[in-house]
C-alpha cells in the first residue's frame, strides 16, 4: 500500500455515554480498540494515522472540533480512509449519518470503517446491508434524544432544589468538594464582595470602585479564578484584566451574594441544539437561603434603592438631548 495513505481515527464520548456504557465508550478504550484493529490489518502496515478526539461533545449534530477539522482533510483528500468503533461514536443523527455513509463518501471516494457495526464500505456486499445500516443509525439517534429528555428532567429537578449549575463558581464562592452543587464562601474573594457594598453604601460611584481596585491591582473575578485554578488552558491577552463599572454592576445586582440561587435563565433551542435562547424573567426558577450569604438582605435591598434612583432621576435640563445618557 502506498505510505502516504492516510487513516483518520475518529474517537467521540460525551454526557450520553454516562453509565454502565461510561467505560467501554471511554477515549482510552476507544483508542486501544481502533489501534489494535489497524496492527491486525496487513493492509495497513505502512499507512499513516491521524487521531481526531471530540470529549464531551454531543453526537446529535456535527458542531463538534474534531469532527469538522477530520471532515475538512477529507475534503483536501489528505485522508482516505475513517475509523471508528461504532455508527453512534460518528453521529447519532439517522439523516446526518446516513447522507455521508451513503452519499458524500461513496462520492470523494472515501472509505468509511465502523468496527463494531462490522461495516466497511470498501466490501462490494454492502451495497445490499442499506436497510441494516439505516435502523441502527436510527435507533442511536433515538436513544439519543430519549437520554436528552431524561438529562432535562433530572436538571428540572436539580433547578427546583436550587442547585447550582454553572461550571465555574461565582466570584466569591467557590464549589463545596463533596457536592459540587453547592456554593461555599471563598474568604479571601468575599472581602472584595463586602469591601464593594461597603463603599456602595457609602455613597461610591461604580467607576470610582472600579478605579480604586485598579490602583491597589486586585485581580479581576476572571484573573482570580484562573490564578486559584490554575486554568493554564484560558487565553488572557498579555495586557492586564481591568476592573470596570459593569463588573461593579453586575456585582452588585447579583442575589447570589445573599444566598439565593438563580436557575432557568435559558434554555436550548431544542433537544440536541447547541443555541440557547433567553427565557422570560416569570419563568426563571429562583430558590433563596440555598447557601450562606456574603452580605445582609438589607444591604442588598440597600444597594437596588440605589440603582433604582439613578434610573429614576429626572433631567433638571428643560431642553432634552437625543444622546442624553447614552454618549459620554
Amino acid at each position: 500500500m502506498d505510505s502516504i495513505y492516510t487513516i483518520g481515527i475518529y474517537l467521540r464520548i460525551s454526557k450520553e455515554d454516562e453509565g454502565e456504557e461510561f467505560e467501554s465508550n471511554s477515549i482510552r478504550n476507544q483508542r486501544e480498540l481502533l489501534t489494535r484493529f489497524i496492527r491486525q490489518k496487513p493492509e495497513f502496515e505502512s499507512c499513516k494515522v491521524l487521531e481526531f478526539i471530540d470529549d464531551g461533545y454531543s453526537g446529535t449534530n456535527f458542531h463538534r472540533p474534531g469532527i469538522q477539522r477530520l471532515l475538512l482533510q477529507v475534503k483536501r483528500k489528505e485522508i482516505h480512509c475513517i475509523l471508528v468503533k461504532d455508527f453512534s461514536r460518528f453521529g447519532r443523527n439517522y439523516i446526518e449519518v446516513g447522507d455521508y455513509l451513503e452519499q458524500i463518501f461513496p462520492f470523494i471516494g472515501v472509505r468509511f470503517i465502523s468496527i463494531n457495526d462490522g461495516y466497511d464500505n470498501a466490501k462490494a456486499d454492502e451495497m445490499e446491508r442499506t436497510l441494516d445500516i439505516a435502523i441502527k443509525n436510527l435507533i442511536y439517534d433515538l436513544y439519543s434524544k430519549d437520554l436528552s429528555k431524561k438529562i432535562i428532567s433530572a436538571l428540572e429537578i436539580k433547578k427546583i432544589k436550587g442547585d447550582f449549575l454553572g461550571s465555574s463558581p461565582p466570584y466569591g464562592y467557590e464549589k463545596n468538594k463533596d457536592n459540587r452543587n453547592l456554593l461555599v464562601i471563598d474568604k479571601e474573594a468575599a472581602k472584595v464582595i463586602k469591601r464593594i457594598y461597603k463603599l456602595t453604601l457609602e455613597g461610591e460611584k461604580r467607576a470610582a470602585i472600579a478605579r480604586q481596585l485598579n490602583q491597589e491591582g486586585v485581580a479581576t473575578p476572571g484573573e482570580y479564578l484562573r490564578i486559584k485554578n490554575n486554568h493554564t488552558m484560558w487565553k488572557f491577552s498579555e495586557q492586564k484584566a481591568m476592573w470596570t463599572a459593569q463588573t461593579i454592576g453586575r456585582i452588585l445586582r447579583n442575589p447570589i451574594y445573599i444566598g439565593s440561587v438563580t436557575n432557568n435563565k435559558y434554555k436550548r433551542k431544542e433537544i440536541g441544539s447547541s443555541k440557547r435562547v433567553k427565557v422570560s424573567v416569570k419563568e426563571w426558577k429562583i430558590c433563596k437561603e440555598i447557601h450562606k450569604p456574603i452580605i445582609t438582605r438589607n444591604e442588598f435591598i440597600l444597594v437596588q434603592n440605589t440603582f433604582q434612583t439613578h434610573k429614576d432621576r429626572k433631567v433638571t435640563s428643560e431642553k432634552e438631548y437625543p444622546l442624553s445618557g447614552i454618549l459620554r
